[in-house]
């Protein structure tokens, strides 16, 4: 699979609408949850990473630790190989976090293909 940044553009302009806008109809709703649902199930599975779970967390964001921040950095750049951008909490203030997360949004266009694809890679990287 090759990296086409303008249809990575597109998809982070859609995200962001569905987040700006995250009133979901109920299938779509249910379609998030059981997405999420089947994610947390799979990445329960890779011993390596740590499932962070806020309590007012959204339904269609999934928080993972994957260990500390030269590792996460590591990981992002194995991912970006694969065609794979993650958006982590390292840049998300000023200084850098003292646990450095890795946030998962599963929007309406988000198949189980592209999440199982996700957690192969994962799988891949921390093994």
């Amino acid at each position: 699979m090759e990296f086409d940044s303008k249809t990575y553009i597109k998809e982070i302009f859609s995200a962001v609408n569905e987040f700006d806008n995250a009133k979901f109809d109920k299938t779509s709703f249910k379609r998030i949850k059981s997405l999420r649902t089947f994610l947390l199930g799979e990445l329960k599975k890779i011993k390596q990473i740590k499932i962070v779970n806020f309590p007012t967390q959204a339904v269609q964001i999934v928080t993972i630790q994957v260990g500390n921040i030269p590792e996460t950095r590591n990981l992002i750049s194995e991912f970006k190989k694969f065609g794979i951008i993650i958006t982590h909490n390292l840049n998300w203030s000023v200084r850098e976090p003292e646990i450095p997360l890795i946030r998962i949004a599963i929007t309406v266009k988000t198949t189980k293909e592209e999440l199982q694809e996700f957690v192969d890679v994962l799988k891949k990287i921390k093994e």
